[in-house]
């Protein structure tokens, strides 16, 4: 293999990892209101939140565990039945976007040889040997657990919306929820796991641009 088709692949697996370890864009824009200033009805807030199919969001994202130590900016476009996602800054080492639809998810960049796999998992799985749930950040990111999976604790905070939550050997706390359209969304995540040799990996992402858009928007 040529030296700088070597030094190409190699560049895409760290990126590979950088890019879904921090996993774990036409719209209108929307002026993100105030926090909720009374309760709120947790179960009905929650059934408004999974109606969302089609959602985009802006943030800054920082990542700290054995391997890794920096931020990046991340973006991602959630529609139906397919995902846009983009990174850029020191993690990505340039500009990486992330594509997925029901066939599998393909990850390319600049200079590099494209990534396909079954699935963002195992496309993980295959570059670096991490297991992620980054399906679930589907829901997550939106201040909900998880459905498919068991909630092994959940607390919420005085207003009625998700303040901590474990899932999936993950501990998640939120914070900064800001109303977009008929919801509350969260502009602070931080999720933290313990590894095996007694260390951790703990990632922060912090949106300044939440929007849910129509069945027609397009990537940006």
């Amino acid at each position: 293999m040529p030296t700088h088709q070597f030094n190409a692949n190699v560049r895409a697996v760290k990126t590979t990892a950088a890019l879904l370890a921090i996993l774990l864009l036409s719209h209108c824009a929307q002026t993100p209101g105030p926090a909720p200033t009374e309760p709120v009805n947790s179960l009905a807030h929650e059934q408004r939140l999974r109606t969302i199919k089609q959602w985009h969001l802006k943030a800054k994202a920082g990542l700290r565990s054995p391997e890794q130590n920096g931020s990046a900016r991340l973006g991602w476009q959630q529609n139906p039945d397919d995902f846009y996602i983009s990174l850029s800054g020191p993690l990505g080492q340039g500009r990486v976007a992330l594509n997925g639809d029901p066939d599998g998810v393909t990850l390319t960049q600049p200079d590099a040889e494209p990534l396909r796999a079954a699935s963002a998992e195992a496309l993980l799985y295959q570059q670096t040997g991490w297991e992620l749930p980054v399906s679930l950040l589907t829901d997550w990111l939106l201040g909900l657990p998880a459905q498919t999976l068991p909630i092994d604790n959940l607390t919420r905070d005085h207003n009625g919306l998700l303040k901590t939550l474990n899932q999936a050997g993950w501990q998640l706390s939120y914070s900064g929820y800001q109303a977009v359209n008929d919801v509350f969304l969260p502009g602070k995540i931080i999720a933290t796991r313990e590894l095996d040799d007694k260390q951790s990996m703990r990632l922060v992402i912090a949106v300044y641009d939440w929007q849910t858009t129509q069945a027609n928007a397009t990537h940006q």
